[in-house]
């Protein structure tokens, strides 16, 4: 009851009493999957989950077929050969190999980590069974609240002006270029908080424009992420050739915020990950020099567009930069870096697992549109 009480918006009316009916949203399988102490709750909700739509197999169906048929009028032997062919991997054959050298790395890993799980499902269930798929999340989140306890306490220390000061301050020391906030015209904006920053050379010469809509609200996109509002290209007005500047946006839902908190409100350190996260997507955007605009920013290689966002993450996971912004929002006290340690550690616990799940489903994008028989009717 507690667990659906912090997660009202996805729960319906119930159709009787001792009834409830939750809807299959991906924060909410998600939270159910990592926080629900019963077994058989987390594998209902990952069995509903997995299987809410079955007809969407036979749209799968239809589009590994077209997509091999157009492949293969292009003269592509697979439509994962199309795909790879342009981009940083350069081929199928190449991605194998990258999976393969993935997947021997973290065995060793793997195996330790399984273990783990094994053991605190029976410390907790009293059982030898097998850990399952509903099992992982909630294992792994158990075992990394334990050995990260004061991950919690890092969110007086993250107020949204303490990040976005942060993000200044590296946007300055890293690419030299002033990030200022300026205040919306009337009509620019399409909410009560926003904000807008300018992006400027030493000279004073513009080179972009960002927005910021960090706050949930009725009816939002429920997710974070970076859009581009008007790509960087070259054009030709009066027979000269200049830049078309950038605009982007960073939207994010990110809770215990508002305009109305104390600086911008608390940050729990992922959403402190996520909002520098989707800052290095737009600041990519940004900073693109192309001639064509479907080629500027994260419309490059796919393969590399997560390379900028990746990047700005570990200034959140290093005491380094994170003691030149994450400051006590009451005592203006600089984060510990024991804290800081601590959290690093829980980090990069189940990381074997987690690069296996990754490795999984790329195989799987691989083999589901490679060469026939999968690609063939």
């Amino acid at each position: 009851a507690a667990l659906l009480s912090n997660l009202r918006e996805y729960v319906q009316p119930p159709p009787s009493p001792t009834e409830a009916v939750l809807t299959t949203d991906g924060y909410f399988t998600s939270s159910i999957m990592k926080l629900s102490p019963t077994p058989s709750v987390r594998r209902e909700c990952y069995m509903q989950s997995n299987t809410m739509a079955p007809e969407n197999i036979e749209v799968l169906h239809d589009l590994v077929k077209i997509r091999h048929e157009l492949s293969s009028m292009l003269g592509y032997g697979s439509y994962a050969e199309k795909m790879t062919r342009d981009k940083m991997a350069g081929s199928r054959e190449n991605v194998a190999e990258f999976l393969r050298r993935q997947a021997a790395a973290t065995e060793e890993g793997y195996g330790l980590e399984m273990e783990m799980l094994r053991r605190k499902k029976a410390e907790l269930e009293g059982t030898t069974e097998d850990v399952m798929p509903w099992d992982v999340p909630f294992y792994m989140n158990i075992c990394k609240a334990e050995t990260a306890a004061a991950e919690y306490d890092l969110s007086p220390y993250l107020t949204v002006d303490n990040c976005v000061r942060g993000l200044v301050h590296i946007t300055d020391t890293l690419l030299n270029v002033r990030m200022a906030e300026l205040p919306l015209e009337e009509g620019e904006g399409w909410c009560d908080d926003m904000r807008k920053f300018v992006f400027m050379e030493e000279d004073g010469s513009e080179i972009g424009t960002m927005y910021f809509d960090l706050y949930p609200r009725e009816s939002k996109y429920n997710h974070a992420a970076h859009f581009t509002v008007r790509c960087g290209c070259k054009f030709y007005k009066d027979e000269e050739l200049r830049d078309q500047t950038p605009i982007v946006a960073v939207v994010a839902n990110l809770t215990g915020g508002g305009k109305a908190q104390p600086q911008g409100g608390l940050l729990s350190h992922t959403e402190a990950e996520t909002l520098f996260h989707e800052f290095g997507h737009a600041l990519h955007s940004i900073m693109s020099r192309t001639k064509f605009q479907h080629m500027s920013g994260t419309r490059g290689p796919v393969d590399f567009v997560e390379t900028p966002s990746h990047l700005m993450e570990n200034f959140v996971r290093d005491h380094r930069s994170l003691s030149t912004f994450a400051h006590h929002h009451i005592t203006g006290e600089v984060v510990p870096a024991e804290r800081v340690e601590v959290l690093r550690k829980a980090r990069g616990m189940f990381n074997s697992l987690e690069k296996r799940q990754q490795c999984m489903y790329a195989e799987f994008d691989q083999e589901l549109f490679g060469p026939p028989p999968l690609s063939s009717p």
